[in-house]
């Protein structure tokens, strides 16, 4: 749910790093709309982060750790991996 006044993403994706998981999501939600998405990731350690300009610099990114067990827990990155 965006419960934010202005558009908002969610991406999981390798940020132009090799080194990172890719997972190929993003998702862009108008205020007040709301979406579910279903992820189909192997246990580790995704970034994820709001591409809109500007977002992920004031803070809207983190890394999503999937257990072995699929237990899901949410840390923020700071500061983010740089784009290569």
């Amino acid at each position: 749910v965006n419960q934010g006044a202005i558009v908002h993403n969610l991406s999981i994706d390798d940020h132009g790093n090799p080194g990172l998981p890719n997972l190929g999501v993003s998702v862009t939600l108008q205020p007040g709309a709301k979406q579910d998405v279903l992820v189909n990731a192997a246990a580790g350690e995704y970034y994820f982060y709001c591409d809109v300009p500007g977002h992920e610099a004031a803070g809207m990114r983190g890394y999503l750790s999937i257990a072995e067990n699929g237990a899901l827990s949410v840390t923020e990155a700071a500061p983010a991996p740089p784009m290569r």
